[in-house]
């Protein structure tokens, strides 16, 4: 018992009870098996409010003035809330004082159970703690109607608020969870044995629920034991494909956790006894998503409450520290796996430091930023759970509310279960490498992304493959479809300065049709020779609204002229570049398009000077008199050559940059390709990205601060000290970037 009585006390500093127990164990500081001490402490405190009433009402320590508080506690417990019923003690003086009054404390205890309408102790604990027992509808062995049919004794309720006994409820949060009362005997029913439900709080099903894998996809539960979420994330993967790598590194907890997963028949599980801190994100290519669950203060279960009257001061801030620290490094390795597209982070915490702070900690660190993950947004983490991460923690950033609405909080209890935090990271991936890796280039997920959580994006260099590759398409091409960006459009515009002639003109390039449609076949001849043929579509829909948007740049760069920007030209101009001299039939419907949008419109668009050149004109004259072009619009193919080309009149593709734009969405992209050739040298100019992120700050609306950008560009162009080599200079990506960002 003395060894017992003192982990009664709490001492945050040094751990949970469990781990200041087997400490002191391995510290030889223990004589006593430490399971049975834990065993015989956890269930004290436990039943420690209900213990300490009883002593109260029998007056134990009042008539027994030298028995303490701590051995009464031991005692009492030993002698009332065990199944032996007796003291597991030899003869002393204090075992022979409690029984003195053992008559009067178990009818104190039948008095107390009476008050709490209860048979049991284990009901009484049910009462105290747990507001609804939930359990998860198994769906690898069964289904939640066939869970549903087993149970049709009990009523289904709509409201958690309405559980009571005999009734059921189906949570609207997570599918397959249901709840019940705490006095429903679950745990003895055939269902539970078999593995067709499983015992997990509400709160512990959200990481498996946000990350919400395919049946096919690959995914690492971090820290894995005792199990209930990797069975959870198990009940999501179910395709032949797909598989769970369980990673837990404690050797006990392992053999829980493959109990655990065998009795649910979790059958894709494969479970690693190891730190998953040391393993190396090299070695999972295939991994998709991850959730990080790591060791926390637990200040959001019940059962800490009873060594924490207030743990969210109580809690050691020394402790906390180590806690969070942890937290961000094993979250950080989570986000450096190669092809990871979700992380999902969660402990069962109510403090801000292992919660939202790490979150910063994240948000904030270089390597996490540059890899280009972000918070998601609320509408893919859970929407319509109404408490969110606190906002006054992200008050530093310009979306504080944003942020917080991407994190979800449950209130032990209050929310019908445990405390919890969760979060997700999310990263939009596109490109031939993610080809590679996954068999597509632009994920769903990312469009959805783009579509339902932003207004404008900006598009990096990316390679493509230079022969055909089954199944590949070019993202960018797809991303203009399917977010309906219909122009393409190239300021070309030198710097006072920088160039023997001036130039000051916008491509307007038609982005969905033509050849790039990609419609071609090839097909041997009789004589054994191949024959290839691509389509090239033109449409009248396609180009009005193309002659639309280059009409109104061309009225737009007029006002801007109005207002005393300087400029070539003293009124607007539209030239219609195509070929259809050759080309009468395609580039004809091209030309007369263009020409109707401009006829039907004529009060509007009567300033506009339209005038038309063959493509193969068009090249030559923008060589010899490019100041005479200010606006220009081009099917597909004719306005890609013409905008690379007039990139050498600036000098370098380095410096053009250009917005794909539609009536609802702008994604800006630099024109230059990705440059193979000079990857990882740090020498890359990035010039023309940084003015795409100013052209589609345009678009949307932000003049100010792209007018800024432009200005700090200009600048640095015009004084010529810091550029790359492409423009015959010697500084690096970084140094350019360093003296436009100092202009701003």
């Amino acid at each position: 018992m003395e060894e017992a009585e003192k982990f009664l006390t709490s001492n945050q500093k040094e751990g949970s009870l469990q781990t200041r127990i087997f400490n002191a164990s391995k510290n030889k500081q223990l004589k006593t098996d430490p399971k049975h001490v834990y065993a015989l402490v956890s269930s004290t405190l436990k039943y420690k409010p209900f213990i300490l009433e009883i002593i109260k009402k029998a007056k134990l320590l009042k008539e027994e003035k030298q028995i303490k508080e701590s051995q009464a506690l031991l005692l009492v417990h030993d002698l009332l809330f065990t199944r032996s019923g007796r003291i597991q003690m030899g003869k002393t003086p204090l075992k022979e004082a409690i029984l003195k009054h053992k008559t009067r404390l178990a009818a104190e205890l039948t008095k107390l159970k009476l008050k709490h309408k209860v048979r049991s102790l284990d009901e009484l604990i049910d009462e105290d703690d747990t507001p609804v027992r939930w359990f998860r509808a198994n769906t690898i062995k069964t289904t939640k109607e066939k869970v549903l049919e087993e149970l049709d004794h009990l009523e289904q309720v709509s409201d958690i608020k309405k559980i009571e006994p005999g009734t059921i409820y189906h949570d609207e949060y997570i599918p397959n969870l249901f709840g019940v009362h705490p006095k429903e005997r679950i745990t003895q029913l055939k269902l539970y044995e078999k593995g067709h439900i499983i015992i997990q709080d509400r709160s512990s099903c959200f990481p498996a629920h946000i990350l919400n894998p395919g049946e096919n996809d690959h995914v690492i539960d971090s820290c894995a034991a005792p199990g209930n979420k990797t069975t959870h994330l198990a009940s999501y993967i179910q395709g032949p494909q797909g598989s769970i790598n369980a990673f837990e590194r404690d050797v006990r907890r392992s053999k829980i956790l493959d109990k655990m997963v065998t009795t649910a028949g979790a059958s894709k599980v494969k479970i690693n006894v190891g730190d998953f801190t040391a393993s190396k994100p090299s070695e999972f290519e295939d991994i998709t998503g991850l959730v990080v669950d790591p060791s926390c203060s637990g200040s959001g279960i019940f059962g800490r409450a009873h060594e924490e009257e207030n743990p969210e001061s109580a809690y050691n801030e020394e402790r906390l520290q180590k806690l969070s620290s942890f937290q961000f490094s094993i979250v950080k390795h989570a986000l450096s796996f190669p092809n990871a597209k979700k992380v999902v982070y969660s402990t069962c915490s109510i403090h801000a430091q292992e919660n939202e702070r790490v979150v910063i900690d994240l948000i904030n660190d270089g390597q996490v930023k540059a890899a280009g993950w972000r918070v998601a947004n609320r509408s893919r983490v859970i929407p319509l759970w109404p408490r969110r991460g606190l906002v006054e923690e992200f008050k530093g950033f310009p979306n504080p509310e944003q942020l917080a609405g991407g994190c979800i909080r449950s209130l032990p209890k209050v929310d019908g279960g445990i405390g919890f935090f969760a979060f997700d990271f999310v990263e939009l991936k596109a490109g031939f490498e993610h080809f590679k890796a996954t068999g597509t280039a632009l994920p769903e997920e990312t469009v959805e992304i783009l579509k339902n959580e932003t207004d404008g994006a900006l598009f990096g260099a990316v390679s493509s493959p230079t022969t055909k590759v089954a199944g590949y398409s070019s993202p960018i091409v797809a991303l203009r479809k399917k977010l309906g960006l219909y122009a393409n459009v190239r300021p070309v515009k030198s710097v006072d300065g920088t160039n023997d002639r001036p130039v000051d003109m916008v491509i307007v390039r038609e982005n969905t049709e033509d050849l790039y449609v990609k419609e071609e076949k090839i097909f041997e001849n009789a004589d054994g020779t191949k024959t290839a043929e691509a389509i090239k579509r033109i449409t009248e829909t396609a180009t009005t609204r193309i002659g639309k948007i280059a009409l109104e740049i061309a009225l737009q760069r007029q006002a801007q002229r109005d207002l005393g920007a300087a400029s070539l030209h003293k009124s607007p101009i539209l030239t219609i570049t195509h070929k259809s001299n050759v080309l009468s039939v395609s580039d004809g419907l091209f030309r007369e398009t263009v020409r109707k949008v401009y006829d039907q419109n004529q009060s509007k668009y009567s300033q506009v000077n339209l005038q038309e050149q063959i493509v193969d004109s068009m090249v030559y004259r923008m060589f010899r008199e490019p100041e005479i072009f200010d606006v220009v619009v081009a099917p597909n193919l004719y306005g890609d050559i013409l905008s690379d080309g007039a990139a050498a009149l600036v000098g370098s593709l380095g410096v053009v940059p250009s917005a794909n734009v539609g009536d609802n969405y702008v994604i800006g992209e630099p024109c230059h390709g990705s440059a193979p050739d000079i990857a990882g040298k740090g020498i890359s100019n990035p010039i023309a990205t940084i003015r795409s992120t100013a052209l589609l700050l345009e678009f949307l609306g932000y003049n100010k601060p792209a007018a800024d950008i432009y200005a700090a560009v200009d600048a640095n162009l015009a004084e010529g000290q810091v550029k790359t080599p492409d423009l015959g200079g010697k500084s690096t990506t970084q140094q350019v970037i360093d003296d436009v960002v100092k202009r701003l």
